[in-house]
């Protein structure tokens, strides 16, 4: 469970000038974490550590994309699909060359003017189905079915796990309720999209993270854990040559869950700006092309 390092995060955004320290070390027994941490400048509070030595974190900023093409093609899912993010990338991906999309969400309704938009993009089928990410029932229904040719024949291509929920608030006032809440779509959800397209030659599946579990930005502390474990499972099938990019996208400036719940205003307080539509969609895109490295972070600070 990769959740512990958001929380750790969280709790250091929380609590500035905190001496919290986060060690991975699978293998190594307590004493040797122990000692580990202790071993951390008060700069370092982050490491990877196995009895070959230990590996801090570190950013590298991505001045140019590389070259190539960020076109799809193929069938293309999405999770959270229906609404705000989700459904930009919809737009995105049918513009891109998507031969069909198929939009899930647990209410499995696009708008009426968002479904006539999507009428329009030229060459692709689009259809919304009822799906709750956190059902792994419903998630195999859901990757069945499209994986099955009825979408006019096209092939599973693509999956782009979009589904979340917010449940705010400071570390020492969250409950098991509230981690339940916002792991179900975003962890649970994550995992079981993995099992259930685990047979399809995907080209590709895309994992919305979040800033919050690069950052472990204050009041957030589930999502950021949760976020983490999703980061996780994007590592885990980059290991094995699977493709798994992840985005951590900072706040949208025009949709997103944060926009209408206050979230936006804090981060911006703290120095974090808004991203652009063009911004978020050039990240994805940038998702796809570094095939090298299985995240990408979206901030404007």
């Amino acid at each position: 469970d990769a959740g512990p390092l958001g929380l750790a995060r969280t709790a250091r955004a929380e609590a500035p000038g905190s001496s919290l320290s986060h060690v991975d070390g699978a293998g190594l027994s307590a004493a040797e974490l122990v000692a580990v941490a202790s071993a951390l400048p008060p700069t370092e509070p982050e490491a990877v550590a196995s009895y070959g030595g230990a590996r801090v974190p570190r950013l590298s900023r991505l001045d140019a994309l590389p070259e190539g093409s960020s076109g799809v093609g193929g069938l293309q899912l999405l999770t959270g699909g229906t609404s705000g993010v989700g459904l930009l990338v919809a737009k995105w991906l049918g513009d891109r060359g998507a031969a069909g999309l198929v939009l899930a969400s647990r209410g499995g309704q696009v708008a009426a003017a968002e479904s006539a938009r999507l009428a329009s993009l030229a060459g692709c089928a689009v259809r919304a189905a009822a799906c709750d990410a956190a059902e792994e029932a419903d998630v195999r229904r859901l990757v069945a079915g499209a994986s099955a040719g009825g979408d006019g024949g096209a092939r599973l291509a693509g999956v782009w796990h979009a589904a979340g929920v917010l449940a705010d608030g400071l570390l020492r006032s969250q409950t098991a309720q509230a981690f339940r809440r916002v792991y179900a779509p975003k962890a649970v959800g994550g995992w079981g999209l993995q099992r259930a397209s685990a047979a399809s030659p995907l080209e590709a599946c895309v994992l919305f993270s979040s800033v919050a579990a690069l950052l472990g930005l204050g009041g957030q502390a589930n999502y950021s854990a949760a976020n983490c474990c999703l980061d996780a499972l994007a590592a885990s099938r980059h290991a094995r040559r699977s493709a798994a990019p992840r985005v951590q996208r900072g706040p949208r400036a025009d949709v997103g869950m944060g926009a209408g719940q206050g979230v936006n205003a804090r981060l911006q307080a703290g120095g974090i700006g808004l991203l652009s539509p063009a911004q978020g969609l050039m990240a994805l895109g940038a998702s796809l092309l570094l095939v090298g490295s299985p995240v990408v972070a979206a901030i404007i600070v």
